[in-house]
């Protein structure tokens, strides 16, 4: 897959507003086209620009590459808490862990411990989605002993990189 084949023309050429985080511009999320616990994709992205590359089918969600036209098969969260492992039915079948858990805390490759969230000082509202995403999720022992998966950054602080000497 490469990157159109998610994101759309807002979050490559931006809509002429200025935002506060660069994550706050992104118009695709993980639910337009993986859908929620309670219901499939809409095949349209949060902000209602259709996913033109998104179709239903009789075995469910695929989505075309954009580049070549392969087509994937795009697993569906309800479907997942429905039928997947138990340790997705567990962690995906809980409500508030759906609503304050990105989806690459448990779904990234990368450590997320080895850089720090911003990029400077180790602090930042908002981890770095590393896109390098797989389908065997973290356990929650894992993500839950990592400072940065839950927000803590990585324990280092430089006060010059942010101003204060």
């Amino acid at each position: 897959m490469t990157c159109i084949d998610c994101h759309t023309t807002q979050d490559l050429h931006g809509d002429g507003n200025l935002y506060s985080k660069k994550s706050l511009a992104v118009e695709i999320e993980c639910e337009d086209c993986h859908g929620t616990a309670a219901a499939y994709s809409t095949l349209t992205s949060l902000w209602g620009s259709p996913l033109t590359n998104l179709k239903k089918e009789a075995s469910g969600i695929a989505l075309a590459s954009k580049m070549h036209g392969k087509e994937y098969v795009v697993p569906q969260t309800k479907d997942t808490i429905a039928k997947g492992r138990k340790l997705a039915q567990v962690a995906m079948g809980i409500a508030s862990h759906m609503e304050k858990i990105e989806y690459y805390g448990c779904h990234a490759q990368q450590d997320l411990s080895k850089s720090s969230a911003d990029g400077t000082t180790g602090f930042s509202q908002y981890l770095i989605q590393p896109h390098t995403v797989i389908s065997e999720a973290r356990t929650c022992e894992d993500y839950y002993a990592s400072r940065k998966a839950i927000r803590l950054g990585n324990g280092s602080y430089n006060s010059r990189v942010i101003g204060l000497t």
